[in-house]
């Protein structure tokens, strides 16, 4: 893949990958998520050794910081999980991209995804949906 744009303080990259077949899903458009919606993390944690690792849990919030809405998850994530998909259970649509999770003394489960919408907005994306057109 050959990276196209980024942005540094939402910590998101625009890939463009060679001509070719790939398996595609769903955006889920202006956050669609409910509080307590299961979903999963794919990532690589640690190494490539552990890649496509799948972890689930709960959509436990939704929080602005930064200018930017994020999806805070219990789902384990680790260093690798970062730039992971955030997909949604009920619909297998992708809500979000594993950005950071809090780590620290009597902390655990405390983990976020940057809203898709916003991701893709901070590399210069518009995500149009056929009733926008």
């Amino acid at each position: 893949a050959r990276v196209i744009r980024t942005n540094e303080r939402s910590d998101i990259a625009l890939l463009m990958f060679p001509i070719g077949h790939y398996p595609t899903t769903s955006i889920a458009k202006s956050a669609n998520y409910d509080i307590g919606e299961r979903l999963i993390v794919i990532g690589t944690p640690l190494s490539a050794g552990l890649s496509f690792s799948v972890t689930e849990g709960i959509v436990s919030g939704s929080r602005f910081f930064n200018e930017t809405t994020y999806i805070q998850t219990d789902a384990t994530v680790n260093p690798g999980n970062s730039g992971g998909p955030t997909i949604s259970l009920e619909n297998g649509n992708i809500l979000g991209i594993v950005t950071m999770k809090i780590v620290g003394m009597n902390v655990e489960g405390i983990a976020f995804a940057i809203v898709l919408e916003d991701a893709l907005r901070s590399v210069g994306v518009t995500v149009v949906s056929p009733e926008d057109e």
